[in-house]
């Protein structure tokens, strides 16, 4: 038995993140097809927040779908959402948490700021259902991430088709 099941739901959005990380990082070897991988992922690895990845993705995007604009608006509106749950990620990651014991058992909850004195948008209010919400809303990203994904790879056999 999981005494605070929240702890386990702190690793779940921690872990489903790095999935997260992993697609955009698919997105961008898919823009990069024609550059040698390996090349490709020292340029990616240059960036080390997940931000200025993202933010490297949509440049590299502007060039590889400079023909396919509603293809380069869709991206952009995937890299806000990503950039949104992203900070609700955060909260998680990065808040502090607190544990109250009463008569009727207990509550788990992000204590107001962090380590800088960062107001956290969870603090106070109750952990789990919190948790849940940012779970559904990583996996609803990761979904939509992935049929960018193949989107992308369409897009990719209808030039070779073409020439």
């Amino acid at each position: 038995m999981i005494l605070f099941p929240e702890f386990e739901l702190i690793g779940k959005v921690t872990t489903s993140w790095n999935e997260v990380d992993n697609v955009w990082h698919q997105i961008y070897l898919q823009l990069m097809a024609d550059t040698p991988q390996e090349k490709a992922n020292a340029i990616f690895k240059i960036f080390v927040t997940g931000q200025a990845q993202r933010d490297l993705v949509m440049k590299v995007a502007g060039v590889s779908l400079s023909g396919h604009t509603d293809t380069l608006r869709e991206l952009g509106r995937l890299q806000a959402k990503t950039n949104d749950v992203s900070s609700h990620r955060n909260s998680v990651v990065h808040g502090r948490i607190g544990i109250s014991l009463n008569d009727g058992g207990s509550e788990v909850t992000v204590i107001r700021g962090d380590n800088l004195g960062k107001p956290n948008r969870l603090s106070g209010k109750p952990l789990q259902p919190e948790l849940l919400r940012i779970i559904q809303e990583i996996s609803d990203l990761l979904s939509a991430l992935w049929s960018f994904i193949r989107k992308l790879k369409g897009i990719a056999f209808a030039e070779r088709e073409r020439e």
